[in-house]
């Protein structure tokens, strides 16, 4: 499994913590052993509201039309 990449936009995939499942964040960080990442979630204003470590099965890559909403 290839780990995404730093500053990529993904979906949680369950809920995490205070985020619900379909959140949208950026990858803020990318960990190899143990793989996983460092995500930032933000409202609408672009205040951090969440960050979180995850695992790659936490996360999915973000349409573009998801992102685009």
């Amino acid at each position: 499994m290839e780990l995404l990449k730093i500053f990529s936009v993904v979906v949680l995939t369950k809920d995490v913590e205070n985020m619900k499942s379909g959140s949208i964040g950026t990858i803020v960080e990318v960990y190899n052993k143990p793989a996983g990442y460092t995500v930032e979630f933000v409202d609408k204003s672009g205040y951090t509201i969440a960050l979180l470590d995850l695992s790659p099965n936490d996360v999915r890559l973000a349409l573009e039309s998801e992102i685009s909403k």
